[in-house]
């Protein structure tokens, strides 16, 4: 199958939520990582807040679609560290602890008893 161009701007040059979700929704679409061969796609972001706000962690998160993704933290210009930096990180943590606590919720109502 073709895929079509993707093409993105924003007014001052930057990579936006809106962009990055227009760019999970094509792949998810066109099923460029098809997850059936057990595939997880591999996303490398810049830890900058648009990338770590809710909406986008909504899309990494969402149980239909399963990302592999890591914030690279900049060192120097040519240069990557995987990591996690408190102060580039903090809203995600943030928004994980929330997410967590849905799912406890979600497990402690399902109808499950001890096997032993």
């Amino acid at each position: 199958y073709q895929v079509p161009c993707l093409i993105e701007d924003s007014p001052n040059n930057s990579i936006t939520r809106r962009i990055i979700r227009t760019h999970f929704d094509a792949v998810n679409h066109y099923e460029i990582f098809p997850r059936r061969r057990g595939l997880i796609p591999f996303y490398l972001f810049d830890a900058h807040d648009s990338r770590l706000d809710a909406p986008i962690i909504d899309c990494i998160l969402n149980n239909r679609n399963e990302w592999a993704i890591f914030f690279g933290i900049p060192n120097g210009t040519a240069m990557w560290q995987i990591g996690n930096s408190k102060q580039q990180n903090v809203s995600f943590k943030i928004y994980i602890v929330k997410r967590k606590k849905i799912l406890v919720d979600e497990i402690m109502e399902l109808p499950l008893r001890p096997t032993a």
